[in-house]
C-alpha cells in the first residue's frame, strides 16, 4: 500500500522518544515553503494517549510563525481500533498572516498512514 506523504525523511538528532526528544523532519522536494524543521516533543501522556510536538527551528519559524504545535490523541475504539484526533495549534506574525495557508494536515495524515500499517503488519506478525 502506497502512503503519500510530504516527509521524505524523520531523523531523532537527541532523546529516548520522551518529553524533550528532538526530531528534524526533512519534506520531499517541492513542498511549499517547507524543507526541513526541527520538532521536539513537548507533552507525552501515556495514560490519556497524548503527545505534542512545538517546531523549534526552521520551517514554520521561519515562514513568521511563533508557534506551530501539533497534538496527537489516539481515541480507542474496542479492542482492534481507534480514532486519532490530530490538532495543528499555531501563532503568525501579522506580517507573515498569508503564510497560514501553508497549514495543511497532509504531513500528520502521512504519519498517521504509517503508523496504521506498521501496527497492523506487527500484529498480524504475532
Amino acid at each position: 500500500e502506497e502512503v503519500s506523504t510530504l516527509i521524505e525523511k524523520i531523523e531523532v538528532l537527541e532523546g529516548d522518544g520522551g518529553v524533550g526528544t528532538d526530531l528534524k523532519l526533512t519534506f520531499v522536494p517541492g513542498t511549499p515553503g517547507l524543507s526541513t524543521t526541527s520538532e521536539k516533543f513537548t507533552k507525552i501522556d501515556n495514560e490519556k494517549r497524548v503527545k505534542e510536538t512545538e517546531v523549534v527551528e526552521r520551517g514554520y519559524l521561519e515562514m513568521g510563525f511563533t508557534l506551530y504545535r501539533v497534538r496527537f490523541e489516539v481515541i480507542e475504539e474496542g479492542d482492534d481500533s481507534c480514532i486519532i484526533r490530530s490538532t495543528i495549534e499555531y501563532e503568525v506574525k501579522e506580517e507573515a498572516a498569508a503564510n497560514a495557508s501553508y497549514v495543511t494536515i497532509e504531513p500528520l495524515e502521512g504519519i498517521t498512514q504509517i503508523a496504521k500499517s506498521y501496527l497492523t503488519k506487527n500484529k498480524a506478525a504475532k
